[in-house]
């Protein structure tokens, strides 16, 4: 990783998949897609049982204005009713009225004619009356039924004030293909609305069930996805660890050969270098000796210091803390960096290949800040969220480049194939902030 020119914040490398904020697993593209179609089949269940509640309100009304038009259609071809021009018995209304209609829901009937007088009516003082005619009755008298419910307010509903809720149907009265008069009845509404009651119940208790189906089914699908990420999870940490653990065997490999085959023998340089001077009675030969002893002992500082690096083993959870302290007394000592330590992982269980993923990422950053950032002070700060660990490492150097570089596209990839993540930005005016996240479950 190199740590130059700043932009605001590099993208995440498309290999790695990792989340830019929190840096914590996002459900798959099919996982999504199934939370909308489930919120949009809900929303169309509920839809579905409101239509379907106001779709047989509105058919029972209407079946029963047809039922009471064929009543009133068969008082007419029985000759019952007294339309204009054609007196009738009323004592045979009454009867067919008693007998058909009235008993039952309906309380109230009334006939009307076009200038607004009742003609008929079981209230008897209301017929030869003459009242203004309603929206309704006009309708009823153009041919087009109504109905209206609880709208008994008018000065021609006096006599039905003491009924309570009532639904009137307005239904025209036709006399040889004309309509002659209108026929009004009035029904209590404690029945339609105890029916259409049961009628909702049913269909919302169909919509319940929908509702509960598809949560059912999307719990079974968000189970099977959380399952099959920890599934994932796992896989990617075992094989993470063996990469890992035969990483670390191949640095100890390396520092094991670096330190018998180049350390010793430059001792041994060295030791001949003084043993020759100890001879020479040259001053200028003993002086160009001394320079290359100064430059055989800079290149041992340079190995040992590269050595301590590559001595960093795995790290189990519980020893991150220490792993961590441990680097930044190394980086005090070798480099001159002000560094300073803050949080603990202490609280959060994290399996041993997410420690070590976690205190590469941190070393990388480290390092980095060493080599390239020319800072001069460097802060790390380990904190427990609630699905994991984030390690934040600042320092005040010149900043960090476009690219990443093949160590940061290492760390990114090693911490997304365990669900973790990484996010680097530039701090203004100077300095780079690198914040690196591990899943981990609570103690």
């Amino acid at each position: 990783m190199i740590i130059g020119t700043l932009t605001e914040e590099a993208p995440p490398a498309t290999t790695a998949g990792v989340p830019r904020t929190r840096h914590r697993p996002r459900p798959t593209r099919l996982v999504s897609l199934a939370l909308v179609a489930a919120v949009v089949a809900v929303a169309a269940d509920i839809a579905v049982g409101v239509i379907v509640a106001e779709a047989a309100r509105a058919d029972l009304l209407r079946a029963r204005a047809s039922i009471h038009q064929s009543i009133v259609d068969g008082f007419v071809e029985d000759g019952l009713l007294p339309l204009p021009g054609d007196p009738v018995s009323a004592e045979a209304l009454d009867e067919a009225v008693e007998l058909k209609l009235l008993g039952g829901e309906a309380v109230r009937v009334k006939l009307w004619d076009v200038t607004g007088e009742v003609l008929y009516s079981d209230a008897e003082e209301l017929i030869g009356q003459r009242f203004e005619l309603g929206e309704n009755v006009l309708a009823a008298l153009s041919g087009n039924p109504g109905i209206e419910v609880d709208e008994t307010d008018g000065a021609e509903n006096e006599t039905e004030a003491g009924f309570g809720s009532l639904i009137e149907y307005y239904l025209p009265v036709t006399d040889g293909g004309a309509v002659v008069a209108a026929f009004e009845i009035y029904e209590e509404s404690s029945a339609f609305t105890s029916s259409l009651k049961e009628i909702r119940g049913h269909v919302w208790t169909a919509v319940a069930i929908g509702v509960a189906a598809i949560g059912i089914g999307m719990g079974a699908v968000m189970l099977a996805w959380i399952l099959g990420v920890n599934r994932r999870r796992r896989e990617a940490e075992s094989l993470l660890g063996e990469v890992l653990t035969a990483s670390d065997d191949e640095r100890r490999r390396i520092v094991g050969s670096l330190h018998d085959d180049i350390g010793q023998p430059l001792y041994r340089v060295l030791y001949g270098l003084e043993g020759v001077t100890a001879r020479l009675d040259t001053p200028a030969l003993t002086r160009e000796i001394d320079g290359l002893k100064v430059l055989v002992r800079e290149i041992d500082g340079a190995l040992r210091t590269e050595l301590r690096t590559l001595h960093s083993g795995l790290v189990d959870g519980d020893d991150f803390d220490a792993a961590l302290e441990r680097l930044a007394e190394a980086t005090r000592f070798e480099s001159g960096l002000a560094v300073e330590v803050t949080g603990s992982v202490r609280g959060v269980r994290l399996s041993s290949t997410g420690a070590t993923a976690l205190f590469r990422a941190t070393q990388e950053a480290v390092i980095n800040a060493r080599k390239h950032a020319s800072a001069s002070v460097l802060r790390i700060r380990v904190a427990p969220v609630s699905t994991g660990v984030e390690v934040t490492v600042e320092d005040d150097g010149v900043g960090w480049g476009e690219r990443d570089g093949m160590g940061l596209s290492t760390t990114r990839q090693r911490l997304a194939a365990i669900g973790g993540g990484l996010r680097v930005k530039r701090l203004s005016p100077r300095g780079t902030r690198f914040v690196a996240y591990v899943p981990g479950d609570r103690r």
